[in-house]
């Protein structure tokens, strides 16, 4: 801190004298007065700008992650580092604003161009505030909640309550009411915490005859399957054999080679290589077979 504060000494220096120039400079009428303010105050906020980006540097913390111990020491020096250059900055726009009766506005500028955009000014506030809020608004927090412990339970807390058969449902929506929601609304946030079935368990009870097609449409609203995408749930509603089972059908003449070829394609399977599965499907003879055509001639 001891190191970095010499610049902002030197700026509230160089603010002084640039304050008595920019007096005798418009006591005499000089045009140029102003030119050579503005070019003394970009002078003393040179280095104010080269420290904050130092302290805006995140690369070393990129490199290796500190410790509780080391992260909490170097935020502390960082708020005292803005904490000097704040101040110095604060006495340069006083004296900058005494001396030119507020006809230039590069330091007025500096904290919303520079400080805002960098975020040191939030981060100054985090740092400042952080300790306060672990060490004593934390457990005074503690300290008050137990003494006035007014929190509700959240409406999924509350559901399960119902659920679990803690509460009746008559007094989830009285607590619900503390919430803001009024019965009607309760009544819906019940009815719509069940469980549907999903689109699988659906199909498996039509499977099973246990509804019907027009059932299964009706169902796709409640379980919110896009209609726009009906194509695409409607081709997965029949089931396609696996492919050996394909093949034993093809063998036996079942199916045609055609429909052996269709219903690979469904398995994802183009033509070529379902020709490829149904030539690879014969059982070529063994070693007694072929010895035996030997011995036969």
């Amino acid at each position: 801190i001891e190191g970095v504060s010499a610049a902002y000494q030197n700026a509230r220096n160089a603010g002084a004298e640039a304050s008595v120039s920019t007096f005798e400079g418009i006591n005499e009428g000089s045009p140029q007065w102003q030119k050579d303010l503005e070019k003394q105050v970009t002078d003393m906020f040179a280095p104010i700008v080269e420290d904050y980006m130092k302290l805006s540097d995140v690369e070393t913390w990129e490199k290796s992650t500190p410790t509780y111990d080391q992260a909490a020491e170097s935020l502390n020096q960082y708020r005292l580092g803005v904490v000097v250059k704040s101040l110095a900055n604060f006495t340069i726009h006083a004296i900058i604003e005494s001396g030119t009766l507020g006809q230039v506005e590069a330091a007025r500028d500096f904290d919303s161009m520079v400080v805002g955009k960098l975020g040191i000014d939030r981060l100054a506030e985090r740092a400042t505030m952080l300790p306060f809020e672990a060490g004593i608004i934390r457990q005074a927090e503690y300290f008050y909640n137990a003494k006035h412990p007014t929190l509700i339970p959240t409406p999924s807390q509350l559901i399960d309550m119902v659920v679990k058969e803690v509460i009746p449902l008559d007094e989830f929506k009285q607590w619900m009411k503390f919430q803001g929601f009024d019965e009607i609304q309760s009544q819906r946030i019940w009815d719509s915490h069940f469980i549907a079935p999903d689109w699988g368990q659906i199909l498996n009870a039509y499977y099973r005859g246990e509804i019907t097609r027009a059932q299964v449409e009706e169902l796709k609203i409640l379980v919110d399957l896009d209609p726009k995408y009906n194509v695409i749930w409607d081709a997965l509603i029949e089931v396609i054999p696996a492919v050996s089972e394909l093949v034993n059908q093809r063998t036996k003449e079942v199916i045609t080679q055609k429909e052996f070829e269709k219903n690979l394609q469904w398995h994802g399977f183009d033509k070529i290589w379902a020709g490829r599965i149904w030539d690879a499907h014969f059982q070529p003879p063994d070693l007694g077979d072929i010895l035996t055509s030997w011995r036969r001639g």
